[in-house]
């Protein structure tokens, strides 16, 4: 896998699981993604990727209410809390 995928890959997997647990710590949720890639047969996720995951967690920490206000804006016929927590991790 490419780095800058796993980067990404990375990343996403930290936003889901954020919105799945609600936790509110990032550093605590980067150990434990990075416990999966370890206990897993994937390699481990790497300085780079985790310092990129690291950095969008907690930008979606810091602006949470207002991405979650945007999001809801723009749903026409759905509201925020009916999307899957991969939807919500993708957008």
């Amino acid at each position: 896998m490419g780095a800058r995928r796993k980067r990404h890959e990375t990343a996403l997997q930290c936003l889901y699981q954020l919105d799945y647990t609600q936790l509110e710590d990032p550093r605590r949720l980067l150990d434990e993604i990075e416990l999966f890639f370890k206990s897993s047969e994937r390699m481990d996720i790497g300085a780079k990727a985790r310092t990129y995951a690291e950095t969008v967690v907690r930008g979606v920490c810091a602006h949470r209410l207002e991405i979650d206000q945007r999001l809801g804006d723009q749903l026409k016929t759905w509201s925020l809390d009916r999307l899957t927590h991969i939807d919500r991790a993708l957008m």
